[in-house]
């Protein structure tokens, strides 16, 4: 049977005549945070108020740092000896260090530090680490009936952390999807070539592929 290879991009464009809304949801973690800001205006053209926004952004960006570190009682100075201010990056790494250590202390598993294995993991696979302890808390293996009393109290704390994703984010402002499609891609054509050089016909189709793909992620301009 013919086989055709159909590259699609998809992009999503929001209705910037709802910035208004983004605003007020700026406005609104200002004041939680005690950032104070004028704002551009809801008289000013949209792209005043998005570079105003913008700049809001960075200094709740800057205050929401500040207050973490302070949870966690870090100086701002992203590790530095010295005490000097560090780079905004910089001090993003040791805050998240100090929140992964602080979990892995919280589930008794920083101590495996000394045996060299949470030393040896990056931060991706720290995180891991410790969701799946939590998850392994949250439901456990063993048959809680047959816990004591204390031990399925215990279980039952664990669990109350269920709930809530990511993924329920609101959305603010209206989108619209914008799908481009490639030239399709005649892949049983190169038959002959997969019969001769199995891994290379493969090698070839898949960067014919990527390149379709790519070019038709740059056909959409701009915003």
């Amino acid at each position: 049977m013919p086989v055709l290879v159909l590259p699609l991009s998809v992009h999503y464009r929001r209705d910037e005549q709802g910035i208004g809304k983004i605003e007020a949801l700026v406005a609104d973690l200002e004041r939680r945070c005690g950032v104070a800001s004028p704002g551009a205006g809801p008289a000013a053209p949209i792209p005043s108020r998005r570079a105003a926004l913008k700049t809001r952004l960075v200094a709740l960006d800057l205050a929401l740092l500040d207050l973490a570190e302070s949870l966690y009682g870090l100086r701002p100075t992203g590790g530095s000896a010295a005490g000097v201010p560090g780079t905004r990056d910089s001090r993003l790494a040791a805050l998240i260090n100090a929140a992964l250590e602080r979990g892995e202390t919280m589930l008794g598993i920083g101590k495996m530090a000394a045996a060299g294995e949470i030393a040896s993991l990056d931060t991706i696979g720290r995180v891991y680490r410790i969701r799946q302890e939590g998850w392994d808390r949250i439901y456990p293996e063993r048959d809680v009936d047959a816990m004591k009393p204390l031990e399925r109290q215990l279980a039952d704390l664990a669990s109350r952390l269920v709930g809530g994703d990511i993924s329920r984010r609101p959305e603010i402002l209206r989108k619209r999807a914008i799908v481009l499609a490639a030239e399709p891609i005649d892949v049983s054509a190169r038959l002959s070539d997969h019969r001769r050089d199995r891994k290379a016909a493969v090698t070839a189709v898949t960067a014919e592929i990527a390149k379709a793909f790519k070019g038709c992620i740059r056909e959409y301009p701009g915003s």
